[in-house]
């Protein structure tokens, strides 16, 4: 596949080329974005140069890439900044932008959110992930609560490779999504809702890198060690007075399952809050559709499937059938 007006389209990427995936819908908008870009021609192709930063790609590119299936499209390692700036640089403008359609709006926020959310946590500090989460949670809230979004369409738009820091971005839209389906519309509501789901992890910073960032399944021991993190992310935020009794139960309750097999405690049904309640349907639907190095991602309907098979064992029935619902509407 190749642009025309530019001949050295036609070379492969230099092997040692380290390439970053990023949305397709978040290039051709606002100001040119000068970098080269490359796609993938099939699955297992390495990308090739497209389109080099002489010819900034438009929107009629972008459309055109879209209308071919093409969802991600590749930046080299040296020219990320140059892309993160530009979303910097203009990622109010595009998300006040009523021409786009909410779901190409939520796929610009979700790449900036990336880099924000990795930048934070690698830090290792607390108060700065929730600063920056919080900015975040307000943002997702006004695109989840935008007329006209559509769940399936801004699923389609994000990035579905396994990254902690997108699967925070992707369980506090969902989590937002399904809360206002389930009634919890009122916009303060949402964002705690949305800001304990982008923290509901941070538990994770207590352990060691190579087991929160271990690419293959972990052994026993990293998996005893891993179910601590909702202990260890409550004992983080419960001293905060900017989060409430709500989140921090988010946080805490997460992985506890209806059933009463869950961690850390072991809480059944409605013991656990019904917020926590909420963010698991997502998080193990996210977890799922998402591709890892040990597992392939299912399509959606087989998520949706997992679910309701996972319903009264681990999972809030009602609230199961209520993310169907907003998943297939």
């Amino acid at each position: 596949m190749t642009s025309q007006g530019d001949s050295r389209n036609e070379s492969t990427a230099d092997q040692r080329l380290a390439l970053m995936p990023v949305s397709v819908a978040t290039i051709g908008f606002g100001a040119p974005l000068k970098v080269d870009l490359y796609v993938q021609t099939t699955p297992s192709a390495r990308p090739v140069l497209y389109r080099s930063a002489a010819f900034p790609a438009d929107r009629a590119e972008v459309q055109r890439l879209t209308a071919q299936g093409i969802k991600t499209i590749y930046i080299s390692s040296q020219q990320y900044e140059t892309y993160q700036d530009h979303l910097r640089t203009h990622l109010q403008e595009f998300l006040a932008d009523n021409s786009l359609p909410p779901s190409v709006r939520v796929a610009f926020l979700s790449e900036r959110a990336r880099e924000v959310l990795r930048a934070a946590f690698e830090s290792r500090d607390a108060s700065k992930l929730v600063r920056k989460a919080m900015s975040i949670s307000q943002d997702i809230v006004k695109l989840v609560s935008a007329s006209g979004l559509v769940t399936a369409d801004m699923y389609s738009m994000l990035r579905h490779d396994w990254c902690m820091f997108a699967h925070s971005f992707h369980v506090a839209a969902y989590t937002a999504i399904l809360a206002r389906e389930w009634g919890l519309d009122d916009r303060e509501t949402l964002q705690s809702i949305s800001l304990a789901a982008l923290l509901h992890d941070i538990g994770k910073l207590r352990l060691p890198a190579r087991v929160f960032a271990k690419a293959d399944p972990l052994n026993e021991v990293e998996q005893k060690l891993m179910r601590q993190h909702p202990q260890f992310g409550f004992e983080r935020l419960c001293h905060r007075d900017d989060l409430n009794y709500d989140q921090l139960m988010v946080v805490y309750q997460h992985h506890e399952r209806v059933d009463g097999t869950g961690y850390p405690v072991g809480l059944s049904g409605e013991e656990i809050h019904p917020w926590a309640r909420l963010l698991a349907v997502t998080n193990t639907f996210d977890a799922r559709t998402t591709t890892r190095p040990y597992q392939p991602a299912v399509p959606v309907m087989d998520g949706l499937d997992l679910l309701h098979r996972q319903a009264d064992t681990a999972l809030d029935r009602e609230m199961v059938a209520c993310w169907t619902k907003c998943m297939t509407a």
